[in-house]
């Protein structure tokens, strides 16, 4: 659910970093409270310095203030530079030890490299210097959990909500963590609440209906994923339209779940593209959920979209592989091949991206399919 991206938070995050796919339909919905910065034109970005300070024979063009650092690192970020982000926030933290947003922003590009304890350290830094700031407790909260502190995470999410009761970004957190450590009745009545506080809530909309499937009523989560697209039109998160194609794969069957992608999709949409690799580009960036469509489609390989995933820049590949190794076990059990169906969600669980939406669900379906043994 990314990116779910993901005006300015300077930066306000999903609790999916999918950048180049739910996140950009966060961005379009305005889920979030903020957004990231334009991308940076090709070759804008210096060489990264691997340790220490920069010196000009690895760094050229430095910037020269604290500020500088931080706006070249989102862009960095922006781009799937994660490595050269969090050099660049560290610069500005050298610089400004005392400003909090360097510390959050590098806490959360580590989020997006999987590096929870990292991040953990930055949040709790930015928590020195503002304490009160609901947000942060937040963000936390989703570093906790990516490090394996579930309790952590939870008692993070209600300091935010102690603090600020209205806080969207915490009450999604919690409901998404509840629905990971199995709360699925908490998870829904947090979602429940979001989105009575905000009826525009995407993301509340996306993990009720998930909610509902882990909880053995696949007919309630169809019912939450087909709502949220008639409600939204164009403007619809392409992820309602794929998990709506998984459940019905595995109910119904995968030429009536094909039909209803295929009707959603429309036409006219174009989903692959003809500049240097087949990945489509929208926003200015390459748009990942539309080679997702095509596979489920049956328009591309299995092959192919793993060539596509290969093409995005290396920092938005987190979670896209666990992605399409579940999409390809869906396929796979909806042409009967359950040996290859539970190979390939195997291997979703196995790339340990367990902040994403896909791997509970893999998760959840390798359960259901062995209970039946």
């Amino acid at each position: 659910m990314t990116g779910i991206v993901f005006p300015s938070i300077e930066m306000s995050p999903p609790w999916k970093p999918r950048l180049p796919a739910a996140g950009m339909a966060l961005l379009v919905l305005a889920l979030l409270s903020g957004c990231r910065p334009s991308k940076a034109s090709q070759g804008a970005s210096a060489p990264v310095a691997t340790a220490g300070d920069p010196s000009p024979a690895l760094d050229a063009g430095a910037p020269k203030d604290a500020e500088g650092w931080r706006d070249r690192a989102r862009n960095r970020e922006h781009e799937g530079d994660l490595e050269g982000a969090i050099h660049d926030f560290g610069e500005a933290i050298k610089l400004v030890p005392e400003d909090s947003r360097a510390w959050r922003d590098r806490g959360w590009a580590r989020v997006l490299d999987c590096d929870g304890e990292g991040a953990i350290s930055d949040f709790t830094k930015a928590l020195d210097l503002e304490p009160a700031d609901s947000s942060l407790w937040a963000w936390r909260a989703r570093a906790k959990y990516i490090a394996g502190d579930n309790e952590g995470a939870l008692s993070d999410c209600d300091k935010a909500l102690e603090l600020c009761p209205g806080d969207k970004n915490a009450r999604e957190h919690r409901a998404i963590t509840r629905g990971k450590i199995g709360d699925l009745d908490g998870a829904i009545l947090d979602c429940d609440e979001e989105i009575r506080r905000f009826p525009d809530a995407t993301e509340a909309y996306l993990w009720r209906g998930i909610c509902h499937y882990m909880s053995g009523n696949p007919q309630a989560a169809l019912e939450e994923f087909t709502a949220h697209i008639q409600t939204n039109g164009f403007l619809a998160d392409d992820y309602a339209a794929l998990y709506r194609w998984a459940i019905r794969v595995r109910f119904t069957d995968k030429k009536e779940a094909g039909a209803e992608l295929r009707a959603y999709v429309g036409p006219s949409r174009r989903l692959r593209g003809t500049v240097d690799h087949a990945l489509v580009q929208r926003w200015g960036r390459p748009y990942w959920p539309s080679s997702v469509l095509a596979f489920c489609l049956g328009t591309i390989s299995r092959d192919e979209l793993f060539a596509d995933l290969e093409h995005l820049p290396k920092g938005e590949r987190h979670g896209n592989s666990c992605e399409a190794w579940f999409d390809a076990g869906i396929a796979a059990l909806g042409d009967g091949d359950e040996a290859e169906g539970i190979r390939c969600l195997e291997n979703a669980v196995a790339t340990r991206e367990r902040d994403f939406t896909e791997y509970d669900l893999a998760v959840f379906e390798l359960k259901t399919i062995r209970g039946k043994r």
